[in-house]
């Protein structure tokens, strides 16, 4: 009798271990007791977030060796037209193209490796307690002379004060890196960047520049993957607000976007909470 009572568990077991690991259909419930449904329908659940979390990971895949491509291509060109000049001299100009693909292809290897990072894996990030303050202190020394190589001038509103969350300090540092990247390559030359940090009533952190504005149609859009607005300076790739907003997602805070009503100058602001 019980033998005969488990026979549809048996061959729910058997059907799942039989499929192959590419098969995420539901799994069928027709011939298991009523009070087992809450178990197949859960794990149906949870076959159509893994079939959605491996689309998603693939259309990544697509679109960061789509964007590699490019870069890769630039070095393999300027490194045959190198090779077919004898002079040292006629080759700079394919040599500093050789660098330029090869920065392009660096910065977006390094962040693609920070957006993996910041995925929300549960129990991958061990948040504890940060020196908001301090951090960004740090950044921003770090960031000095990129800003003044583009003739940019990097400022940090400081509180005055320890600005304590909880964090994982190298994501945020992360985050702050992509936000004053974003404003440098994006910011008119001869501008200022302020970076500002405030405690109360929430620990906020913010990055200004006096970059055109963000049309309104398009500031939903500016946190997805690989996306640019169309006809935009800068050599990005797409990918700096959408690690900014995993990040921040994942420390449970806000990614706000303001500017003046002029359009001129871009706040970018997160906000925390404690």
């Amino acid at each position: 009798g019980v033998n005969r009572g488990l026979a549809p568990l048996h061959q729910l077991a058997n059907e799942i271990a039989q499929r192959s690991p590419r098969d995420l259909s539901p799994v069928s419930d027709v011939h298991v007791f009523t009070e087992v449904r809450a178990l197949t329908d859960t794990i149906n659940q949870l076959l159509v977030r893994l079939s959605a979390a491996i689309v998603a990971q693939q259309r990544f895949i697509s679109n960061a060796a789509h964007q590699l491509r490019t870069p890769l291509a630039g070095l393999k060109l300027q490194a045959e037209r190198a090779q077919r000049e004898d002079d040292l001299q006629a080759m700079q100009p394919a040599l500093s193209q050789i660098q330029n693909s090869a920065d392009r292809a660096s910065h977006m290897v390094a962040q693609l490796l920070a957006l993996a990072r910041s995925g929300p894996i549960e129990g991958s990030h061990e948040l504890t307690s940060v020196d908001l303050r301090a951090l960004v202190r740090e950044v921003c020394i770090e960031w000095v002379p990129k800003a003044l190589k583009k003739s940019m001038e990097l400022s940090f509103d400081d509180p005055g004060q320890a600005v304590w969350i909880r964090g994982d300090s190298l994501l945020l540092a992360e985050l702050l890196s992509n936000l004053i990247d974003n404003a440098i390559a994006y910011g008119q030359v001869h501008g200022n960047i302020l970076v500002k940090l405030v405690a109360d009533p929430q620990p906020c952190l913010s990055v200004e520049d006096n970059a055109l504005g963000i049309p309104e149609s398009e500031q939903e859009r500016i946190f997805e993957r690989f996306y640019r607005i169309q006809g935009s300076a800068g050599e990005g790739c797409g990918l700096g607000l959408a690690i900014v907003k995993e990040i921040a997602d994942l420390h449970q805070a806000q990614v706000v976007l303001s500017q003046d009503q002029k359009e001129e100058g871009t706040i970018m602001s997160v906000i925390f909470n404690v």
